[in-house]
């Protein structure tokens, strides 16, 4: 599994047979493995050996553009914090620039403010659930 999806172009998929660490990867040819873009998922077709560290691949990933509903979730998240600033998040003051921008501590609560507006299901299908990072 990769880590970000959708998947829009894998550029290259390789493996190295050695368990040093010395960079040296060669590709994988394309027939030799299926790839699943929108789930980020890539599957050797031939049995390989696992091991750590043993594959690379390089892809771009991501909303081109973004889903109106998702766009739609970020404009009223920002919103809220713009008239809620006193609930606000972990950040006290950020400076880009000339440009800044204070929150305040959280009031507290134990609803997260995503429950609150009702994005939770809005959003449930962008989540990406990690079966296992540490393989």
């Amino acid at each position: 599994m990769l880590r970000a999806r959708p998947v829009t172009s894998i550029t290259s998929f390789q493996r190295r047979d050695s368990t040093l660490s010395d960079g040296t990867f060669d590709n994988v040819e394309s027939e030799l493995y299926f790839s699943d873009l929108s789930a980020g998922i890539i599957e050797n077709v031939v049995n390989t050996n696992w091991g750590w560290n043993r594959y690379r691949v390089t892809y771009t990933a991501g909303y081109d553009p973004i889903p109106a509903d998702l766009a739609e979730a970020c404009v009223i998240l920002a919103c809220y914090y713009v008239e809620n600033s006193a609930s606000g998040t972990a950040v006290k003051k950020k400076q880009e620039g000339s440009r800044s921008v204070e929150y305040f501590d959280n009031a507290g609560g134990t609803s997260s403010v995503i429950d609150q507006l009702g994005l939770d299901d809005l959003l449930s299908r962008y989540k990406q659930y990690n079966i296992a990072d540490s393989l």
